[in-house]
């Protein structure tokens, strides 16, 4: 007991004790949504001793694997808990990069398993979410030159031919007019329940993104806002990529606070017009920054991620209680947006900055008018206003 003390220290009896996030063992516990996870053959408990058994070694030999059967069906086991736990990683957890990993482990692992489709395009999701388009790209052209024919490839674009759509694809798309027809009709209400029914006939549908977004429609039509907003959200969370994702963005950008960025553009010294080219810039205490240290930390980070857009990076005082980092030539505000999420997710280059740190972008029109203003607030008031970050 004292040899343990002194290694892990005064501990309360409990279980998994040494284990260093608890929240997994309670999402693993839970119940959940598994319409997008393999289905995992043994249930909880059904390889757990009961009563005498725990004692006997024999119950833990009748485990091991000892013909070509048994091992495929732990290979099965294994295969489906990787692609379980990349999905609890990334919808449950928030952890991309574990996510990741357990994706990557099940294809190398088991290259062109059953799931590699779904697999392929779960890391897409992720990738895209992430502004990681490279790799993004990479694994898009992987699931459409492999799997051509299937589900997934149709979710990041890929074309059907007519002779390719299978009983699911044409059932989908006879669903799909039905259910079109009575929102053109103005039965709204016939639609959602048209909608419903027929995702309940689908085991597979490659138009779930056209269903989804015809049913925020719908929600519009009927002037339930929260709710055309919620699912216009979920198509572009769910189906990033896709011509229906775009529509739906373009739609909540349109919907999305209009009437009170209207009044304060109206108001504001900037310019509305945020189209052109951008600077990145934080703004930090001009007592206590080394912001000669973050700015060839800031160097290496574009060096190294953005190479190719020929960004400067420079330094310099703001006014006597504030410095600023600038990032120049960024092409326009959605190369802006990228690189300041790209910036906020690099946690190393995040904890290099002061503290009471603040970081916006600005189009250079809107820069001469803040560096002549100096005043944050109210570029913060606009900022959030036409940005909505």
């Amino acid at each position: 007991m004292s040899t343990f003390k002194r290694r892990w220290g005064s501990r309360e009896l409990e279980d998994n004790w040494r284990q260093k996030n608890k929240t997994a063992e309670m999402v693993a516990a839970g119940g959940g949504d598994n319409n997008d996870s393999a289905s995992v053959s043994a249930g909880p408990g059904e390889f757990s001793p009961v009563g005498k058994e725990k004692y006997d070694v024999n119950f833990y030999l009748n485990q091991i694997p000892k013909d070509s059967a048994d091992i495929a069906v732990s290979n099965q086991m294994i295969l489906e808990a990787y692609v379980a736990l990349g999905k609890i990683y990334y919808e449950k957890l928030n952890d991309p990069n574990e996510a990741t990993k357990a994706y990557d482990k099940s294809m190398s692992l088991f290259p062109g398993n059953e799931f590699e489709p779904r697999t392929l395009y779960s890391l897409y999701r992720i990738y895209i979410n992430e502004f990681q388009e490279e790799q993004a790209e990479v694994v898009k052209t992987k699931l459409l030159s492999t799997y051509p024919k299937s589900v997934y490839a149709i979710l990041v674009g890929g074309a059907v031919e007519q002779e390719d759509k299978d009983e699911d694809y044409l059932l989908a798309e006879e669903l799909y007019r039905n259910c079109y027809v009575q929102y053109e009709k103005g039965n709204y209400r016939s639609a959602l329940s048209a909608i419903t029914s027929a995702k309940k006939k689908l085991k597979t549908n490659p138009l779930l993104p056209k269903f989804n977004l015809l049913t925020a429609l719908c929600h519009g039509k009927q002037q339930k806002k929260s709710q055309m907003e919620k699912e216009l959200q979920g198509v572009i969370t769910d189906f990033p990529g896709s011509q229906e994702a775009v529509l739906a963005q373009t739609l909540l950008d349109q919907i999305g606070g209009a009437d009170a960025t209207k009044a304060i553009m109206s108001k504001s010294k900037y310019k509305s017009d945020v189209k052109g080219k951008h600077r990145f810039m934080v703004l930090s205490p001009a007592v206590g920054s080394n912001m000669n240290s973050v700015r060839n930390q800031v160097a290496d980070f574009n060096k190294k991620f953005h190479k190719f857009e020929k960004l400067q990076v420079k330094n310099s005082f703001l006014d006597a209680k504030n410095q600023i980092l600038m990032v120049t030539n960024l092409a326009d505000d959605i190369a802006a947006v990228k690189y300041l999420k790209s910036f906020k997710q690099d946690e190393k280059l995040m904890s290099s900055l002061p503290a009471q740190s603040t970081l916006i972008i600005l189009s250079e029109e809107n820069f001469k008018i803040f560096y002549a203003e100096k005043n944050l607030q109210d570029y913060l008031e606009f900022y959030t206003a036409v940005y909505k970050l």
